[in-house]
């Protein structure tokens, strides 16, 4: 039995309209949205919740994401917003842009 993932079709952080999920990791959620201000499509990685609240992860989590965010390469995703949710829980997550299948 599958278990549904309660942010799929739903609006994360009043801009980001959940697709479906791209990949799990050891920190993080990975999903495809579309950034409904922008009008474009984005990954939106998500700290895990088990995470979010330990500092040294959400530490390690800004890093990253400050680090990719300096990188410019064709092989390399930019980020775009690396930010903390305001309400209702205190999530991380960062936005960069969505690759696209050579397939």
């Amino acid at each position: 039995m599958a278990i549904s993932d309660t942010l799929l079709n739903t609006l994360f952080d009043g801009r980001y309209r959940i697709v479906r999920k791209l990949g799990t990791g050891g920190m993080a959620n990975v999903y495809l949205a579309e950034d409904e201000v922008l009008g474009r499509r984005v990954a939106i990685k998500i700290l895990n919740d088990r995470h979010a609240g330990d500092d040294q992860f959400v530490e390690r989590f800004r890093r990253e994401a400050k680090n990719a965010a300096s990188l410019s390469h064709p092989n390399i995703v930019s980020i775009y917003d690396p930010a903390k949710r305001r309400a209702p829980t205190t999530s991380r997550w960062s936005t960069s842009t969505a690759a696209r299948s050579r397939s």
